[in-house]
């Protein structure tokens, strides 16, 4: 392994760990705040992975009016 394929596989997993460590703040965050993430479709894998829900405007925006959580993110498109 090459000193450059060394220091791309370290960055790699610095960035898996502030990854991982942003989820977990973003979990915690959730809780305390009583929120639940609403993902539409069209954004990115990463922030799908964390929604409690994932699906168009029209779904989400009908589920949002029956959900308990005092706190709705709403990760949109423009």
């Amino acid at each position: 392994m090459t000193g450059t394929e060394r220091r791309n596989q370290k960055r790699r997993k610095m960035q898996e760990t502030n990854i991982e460590q942003l989820k977990k703040e973003i979990l915690e965050l959730k809780e305390k705040q009583d929120a639940v993430i609403l993902a539409h479709y069209y954004v990115d894998g990463e922030v799908q992975a964390i929604a409690d829900y994932v699906g168009d405007s029209y779904f989400l925006s009908k589920l949002a009016i029956e959900l308990k959580e005092q706190t709705i993110i709403f990760c949109g498109v423009s």
